[in-house]
């Protein structure tokens, strides 16, 4: 019995410790509309000019990044993007390919 309790001590101590995730990466741009977006770098009075008239349902966001305007991002989830279409921010997420999964949003500064 005891070195059963010893055991799940041990190994129920390593089950319980965090996994590593991605790491998360600051950056600073654009959400977009992504047909608005598809030659890079985009402004907010250029995006508010493309995205006139257009359903906001019938669009996918996309995040332009500042320092890389041609490597336009996908969101994984736009939920948290929603409230900053057509604005500069800054994000923490994970980029995977050319995807990008938001943990952090707020306004740029």
């Amino acid at each position: 019995m005891r070195s059963t309790l010893a055991f799940a001590a041990v190994f129920g101590s390593l089950t319980l410790a965090p996994i590593p995730s991605e790491a998360a990466e600051k950056l600073t741009g654009l959400i977009a509309y992504a047909d608005c977006a598809e030659d890079g770098k985009i402004t907010e009075a250029e995006h508010a000019k493309c995205a006139q008239g257009k359903n906001r349902d019938d669009q996918v966001l996309v995040f332009v990044p500042e320092k890389n305007p041609k490597k336009v991002l996908e969101l994984l989830f736009e939920d948290p993007a929603d409230p900053y279409v057509g604005k500069m921010v800054e994000v923490e997420g994970v980029v995977e390919d050319n995807f990008l999964e938001i943990q952090k949003i707020k306004p740029k500064k």
